[in-house]
Order: structure tokens, then C-alpha cells, then sequence
């Protein structure tokens, strides 16, 4: 498994962590559940939402056994990649990645941020896949309804 190869070595490698999305990825499908991803250039695997869902209970019950072995992998890569500090506010991991990308200013800060995301009201396309990687990356499950 991924996770004992990454306590061997210190880091998930791109090749184990793809290996765990395609065991859940598996398993939801084996569940009678076709999920949809996208994937990033990190090779992040961004679950879409189910678009119907005639058992919310049962999919959370699939989503939750499926995990079992893999979510520990893939939120350890996303950390590996996005938050490799360690920093303990997501919405500084979100600001440096999208300032990095030249999304937002230099000046853009952490409570700019979480106004923006309470008002679902962004100064980018947070639907872009570069803008959408850094809001995954950092934890934030986000998508646009007519999208």
C-alpha cells in the first residue's frame, strides 16, 4: 500500500498516489457509482459532484468504505504538493497558491479570501482549473452550479 512506501521514504509518490485513486475510483464503480474526476497538472484527482443520487445515505456509506486505504494517500499528496509548510490556515495555503499562479495580488489576504468564499463572490474564475486546483489543493471542495 501507498501509505507504508511513503513512511519507508518520507513522500507520496505521483505513481502511489494514482494507484489509490484508482482502488477508490474501483471500488465506487463496483458500488454501482460513476464518479467523475478531474485531474490536475500535480496529478490531483478532484472528485465531481454525483450529479443524481437516489440514496445520499448509501453514497456516503460507498464514499466512506471506498476511503478506506486511499483518502489517508490522496490528502497526504495534496499536502506534499500544496502545503508542503505545514501551514495550519488553509486560507494561507489557498492566497500563496493563487498568488503564485498570478491570480490575485501580492497584497491578497487570508481574510479577503474567507469574505470571497462566504459571499461565493471571487476576483478570479474559481472554476478555472488553475484556480480551482489552488481552492482543491488548500481543501476547498468548490464548484460552480451552472458548470
Amino acid at each position: 500500500m501507498a501509505l507504508s512506501w511513503a513512511l519507508a521514504d518520507g513522500r507520496i509518490d505521483p505513481k502511489e498516489n494514482a494507484q489509490a485513486h484508482r482502488r477508490y475510483a474501483d471500488c465506487m464503480t463496483e458500488s454501482g457509482y460513476t464518479p467523475r474526476f478531474r485531474e490536475s497538472t500535480d496529478g490531483l484527482y478532484v472528485e465531481l459532484p454525483y450529479l443524481t443520487v437516489g440514496d445520499p445515505a448509501r453514497l456516503d456509506a460507498a464514499v466512506r468504505d471506498c476511503s478506506v486505504g486511499t483518502a489517508m494517500v490522496s490528502a497526504l499528496y495534496r499536502i506534499q504538493l500544496f502545503n508542503p509548510r505545514g501551514l495550519s490556515d488553509s486560507r494561507l495555503v489557498a492566497v500563496q497558491c493563487l498568488a503564485k499562479e498570478g491570480l490575485v495580488s501580492s497584497t491578497y489576504s487570508a481574510e479577503e479570501f474567507e469574505r470571497n468564499l462566504i459571499a461565493d463572490k471571487f476576483p478570479f474564475d474559481a472554476t478555472a482549473p488553475e484556480a480551482n486546483d489552488c481552492l482543491y489543493g488548500a481543501g476547498y471542495a468548490y464548484f460552480a452550479l451552472d458548470k
